[in-house]
Formats: C-alpha cells, sequence, structure tokens
C-alpha cells in the first residue's frame, strides 16, 4: 500500500519531464517485480489470514516465565535512564529551538553514539509491550506510560519518524488484535486512511518546524497559515521519495560511487564515539547540497540502487519480502518475532519505502534484541518439555 501511494500518487507530478520519469518508472516497475516473484515463491495455496492468525486473541501462546518481564523490564528501565541523561546533556530541546531543524542535528551530534542511541531502542521494546498486553500478559497501563514517555522524547527532539512509530504501531496491533472494533475486510481500508492521517501528522509536525526556523521563514514558500504550510508539507513528503530517487539515479555514479551494499553497513558505525554519517549526509555531501537539517534519505528504492544499479532494486524487494513472509509463519508461536514482524514491516513500509527514513542502527538492534528473546523463548520451552 505505502509502494503504490509514494512511488504512484507521490510520481504522479515528475510525469510531465519523461526524461527523468523514465528511469523512475523503470526502477518502479522492476521493484514491482522483485515483491511480485517473492509473494509467488512464497505461496504455497494458503487462503488464511496468517498475520491474523498471529494476532488473533485465541491463539496459543505460551505464558511468559518471570525471566521474561524482568528482561523487558530491565530494557525499559536502562533505556529511560539513558535517555533522560541524553536529554540533559542537550543545550536545549529542538522542539522549542528557533532553528529547529538545524538543531536536531546538532543534538544528535553533540553526544556519543551509544548515548542519543538509547531513546531509539527503546521503540522495539515499546513494540514488545503492546504484545504482551495484547495477548493478556501485561496491565494495560504498562504501554500506555511507555507511549507517553517516547512520545514526549521525540516531541522534545522534533523527529517525526519515530514519534510515527510509536502512534502507528501502537494504532496498528490494537487494529489486527480487536476484531470487533474494525471487520477484516475493512482493516486495509482503515490502514488506507491511517497511511492518509499519518501524512497528516507529518505536514502538521512539519509545519512547525517551518514556523520555527529562522533559516526557513525567510522564503516565500515556507510563509503562510499552519494549514497552507501543512499543505505544502503533505505534498512535499507525497512525493519525497519518488523525486529523492529520481536524483539518486542522476548522480550515481557520476557524483557518488556505487556501495555494493555497504550503505546498509554504515549505520553500525554511528553508535561508536565520535561522528559516522549515513548515506544521506553522504549524498548530501557528495552532491553539494546546503540545506538545513538531515541529509538527502534516498529512498528504499534509491538505496538499493545506489548499492547494486538495477539488479539492486530488483533483488531488494525480493530479499526483503521473502524476509517478512518467513518471519510471518513463525510469528504465530513467539511472542518477540510478533514483535519483530511488526516492527519490521512498519520500519520498512512507513519509513524506508516512503524516503522518510534512511537505513540506520534501529532495526539491526531490533533484530538482534528480539531475536535473543525469540531463542529464549525456545530455550525455556525445551527446557519445560524436557522437564515434563
Amino acid at each position: 500500500m505505502a509502494f503504490v501511494v509514494y512511488y504512484g500518487l507521490g510520481a504522479i507530478p515528475s510525469w510531465n519531464d519523461p526524461e527523468r520519469s523514465f528511469p523512475l518508472m523503470l526502477v518502479v516497475l522492476l521493484a514491482a517485480c522483485g515483491f511480485r516473484l517473492a509473494l509467488l515463491l512464497a505461496s504455497d495455496g494458503r487462503k488464511e489470514d496468517v498475520f491474523g492468525g498471529a494476532m488473533d486473541k485465541h491463539a496459543r501462546f505460551r505464558q511468559p516465565s518471570h525471566w521474561y518481564i524482568d528482561i523487558l523490564g530491565v530494557w525499559w528501565t536502562v533505556g529511560v535512564v539513558v535517555t533522560v541523561l541524553f536529554l540533559a546533556s542537550l543545550d536545549e530541546f529542538p522542539l522549542f529551538s528557533l532553528n529547529m531543524e538545524q538543531s536536531r542535528q546538532v543534538a544528535n551530534n553533540m553526544v556519543s553514539g551509544w548515548l542519543r542511541f538509547a531513546p531509539y531502542s527503546l521503540i522495539p521494546a515499546f513494540f514488545l509491550t503492546v504484545v504482551f498486553w495484547i495477548r493478556g500478559f501485561l496491565p494495560g497501563l504498562v504501554p500506555l506510560l511507555g507511549l507517553s514517555f517516547l512520545v514526549g522524547v521525540f516531541l522534545l527532539l522534533g523527529n517525526r519518524a519515530p514519534l510515527l512509530a510509536v502512534l502507528s504501531g501502537a494504532a496498528l496491533l490494537l487494529l489486527w488484535s480487536h476484531e470487533h472494533l474494525v471487520p477484516l475486510r475493512f482493516r486495509w481500508a482503515f490502514l488506507g486512511v491511517g497511511l492518509l492521517l499519518a501524512l497528516g501528522l507529518f505536514g502538521m509536525v512539519g509545519a512547525y518546524r517551518v514556523s520555527h526556523d529562522e533559516g526557513l521563514i525567510a522564503y516565500p514558500e515556507h510563509q503562510g497559515s499552519t494549514l497552507s504550510l501543512a499543505g505544502r508539507e503533505i505534498s512535499h513528503y507525497l512525493g519525497h521519495a519518488s523525486v529523492n530517487t529520481m536524483i539518486v539515479l542522476e548522480n550515481v555514479p557520476y557524483r557518488y560511487p556505487f556501495r555494493y551494499g555497504g550503505s546498509y553497513l554504515d549505520p553500525l558505525k554511528t553508535i561508536l564515539p565520535g561522528k559516522q554519517f549515513t548515506v544521506d549526509q553522504q549524498l548530501k555531501q557528495a552532491l553539494g547540497l546546503n540545506f538545513p537539517g538531515g541529509g538527502l534519505v534516498p529512498s528504499f528504492l534509491g538505496e538499493a540502487y545506489l548499492n547494486g544499479s538495477y539488479l539492486g532494486v530488483f533483488l531488494a524487494p525480493l530479499l526483503v519480502t521473502l524476509s517478512l513472509l518467513a518471519l510471518l509463519d513463525h510469528a504465530k508461536r513467539s511472542l518477540a518475532l510478533l514483535a519483530l514482524l511488526m516492527y519490521a514491516g512498519f520500519h520498512l513500509s512507513a519509513l524506508m519505502v516512503t524516503g522518510l527514513l534512511v537505513s540506520n542502527v534501529l532495526p539491526f538492534f531490533a533484530l538482534l534484541s528480539l531475536g535473543i528473546l525469540a531463542l529464549l523463548e525456545r530455550k525455556a520451552f525445551w527446557m519445560k518439555r524436557d522437564d515434563d
């Protein structure tokens, strides 16, 4: 759905320039073929809603033992403490800065990688907490407190993508686990409406950021009422993925070399002390761009192209879709894998495909942490079976 919206509707304005739009259409076609081939390879003739089965309130999950709850509690405790230390180390919160767009980057660059990573590391913990609540293993107050904390932190930091992650992730989990709220046949339509609401959220937050940035309000296109600014921001982000993909197609490998998978590993360096830049900042510097805030986010397809040309554009959707479908089957038997599936699916569709977020370290951390918990789940099951 996100693919259709952002590379379909979002690409309409570019059709007026056939010379630029033809390579984009070729890339979109190759990606669609990769996605479709993955579905064909993974198809086994089943008609049931596998994901819905995993989220069904009658699905059988083993009662988590005390160690599971303890690990989740330690995760939250350490994450909250380090996040508070991170916030305390800032000279000012970007939300209240007169140069909000640039101050977000300053806030990230003035502390060590592991410290600024702390609030983002709590996002997988939040997904797991919501899964626990949906399965009836935690009271509703626990995920509500976690949601309130993360929303407050990301608002202070002026970061929309993680804010959207925690809000939409909670809504999506709630939607699929409580069938009485929205019947199954209407859920995809409901998600479509949610996608439009997410655009509205990005537009409003973007309008606030623009109107509170001295470096931007001087430009005529950044002046006007909040609603008009929000409309411009929504239009901008709707075409964000397509426009940035075209920029990548026009400049790689002429002004920025092919990375052959390297950009996907760059995020691992960002948790180290000092300044290590991901591909968005690298592109911004290589192309000589000078705008406040972050770098040039290449989008999911743009990053696939700069890592493997047109072959990479075909392989990236193929491999990612096969991985998600494989995870889908195992999520029916594991709380941690169910949380990982929800996080991975949302991160890919709502943040990567839309061109709102570049490859970063958070998916690696989510895979590592939730993967370890999934292995511990299986170990606990085997131990109990042996005892029986």
